[in-house]
């Protein structure tokens, strides 16, 4: 699906459902071990990660390389940038989004910007989503993709 019509899709959902992006299809997303760095405690828990932001979980399904060379870090309070740090060139290819219901799901940061679920979830939706959903976000989502500092 293009970005465009992807968004357009989604709009209507924000604030009603959460949003899990992953390189694999699936009928029901299982709790498994989180293997992003994370200062948050829960956040190394076995469970359904997700993201109240199509935009963060866009990022799991379409990145791929190593989860130990990126990273991502927004102040949604302060700025609506998504700023994606990663020491070599993103690379990407097609993977899926998923709509899931908010019910089963708990907070984990203070912005309200993740959450996890601590048993299997069966989604509402799911969407195909390929590398020129990146393009739109970079150009109408505010994500930007850097190296972090200090590295050349």
């Amino acid at each position: 699906m293009l970005g465009l019509e992807l968004f357009k899709a989604l709009e209507p959902l924000k604030g009603q459902a959460v949003f899990h992006g992953s390189p694999h299809k699936c009928d029901v997303l299982e709790p498994r071990q989180c293997r992003v760095r994370n200062v948050h405690p829960r956040a190394r828990q076995c469970g359904v990660y997700g993201a109240y932001y199509p935009t963060i979980a866009l990022l799991y399904a379409l990145i791929h390389q190593s989860k130990n060379t990126w990273r991502w870090e927004c102040n949604l309070m302060a700025s609506p940038e998504i700023r994606v740090l990663s020491r070599k060139e993103i690379s990407s290819r097609p993977g899926y989004l998923y709509v899931l219901p908010k019910e089963p799901f708990e907070t984990l940061t203070m912005g309200e910007v993740s959450c996890i679920a601590y048993e299997a979830v069966k989604p509402i939706d799911v969407f195909p989503v390929d590398a020129s959903v990146l393009t739109h976000m970079q150009i109408f989502h505010h994500v930007r993709f850097q190296k972090p500092a200090g590295v050349l």
